[in-house]
């Protein structure tokens, strides 16, 4: 729910506000909000920061850093700003089919016919959500 509003508050700052530029505030402000919750809440001891220091830890915090932030939401910013609020949440449909294939490509995770269904399946919904041929549309 809280997506959903920060996507419709977020509409209007678009504008005036370069897309990277409110990525990049967004995420410092969440990035400081998380790392406050995470130390009052959780327990922090040397093992903790330790397993940060892997080599699989920060290549895992880069990726998720620069793909699964800057460029992802910033992308999202973008569509926000050209297609709309509706249009631009159905990424939903379409981000679980990439990480599936992605999955695949890169650990050589198994794909079935109970993927490539929901996959399909997820595609036809998106398509219709885009087309929606029962509204008028203007000339």
């Amino acid at each position: 729910m809280s997506y959903c509003v920060g996507s419709v508050v977020a509409r209007p700052l678009v504008g005036p506000v370069k897309p990277l530029a409110l990525t990049m505030v967004q995420a410092a402000i969440g990035g400081a909000a998380l790392l406050v919750l995470s130390l009052v809440l959780e327990p922090v001891s040397r093992d903790t920061l330790d397993a940060f220091l892997t080599p699989a830890a920060i290549g895992s915090l880069l990726f998720l850093l620069l793909l699964g932030t800057i460029v992802a939401y910033t992308i999202y910013l973008v569509l926000l700003r050209e297609w709309g609020t509706m249009r631009a949440g159905l990424y939903a449909f379409v981000s679980p089919i990439i990480a599936l294939g992605t999955g695949a490509w890169l650990f050589g995770e198994a794909i079935g016919w109970l993927e490539i269904g929901g996959a399909a399946l997820m595609l036809v919904a998106a398509a219709m959500a885009l087309l929606r041929p029962w509204e008028e549309r203007p000339t």
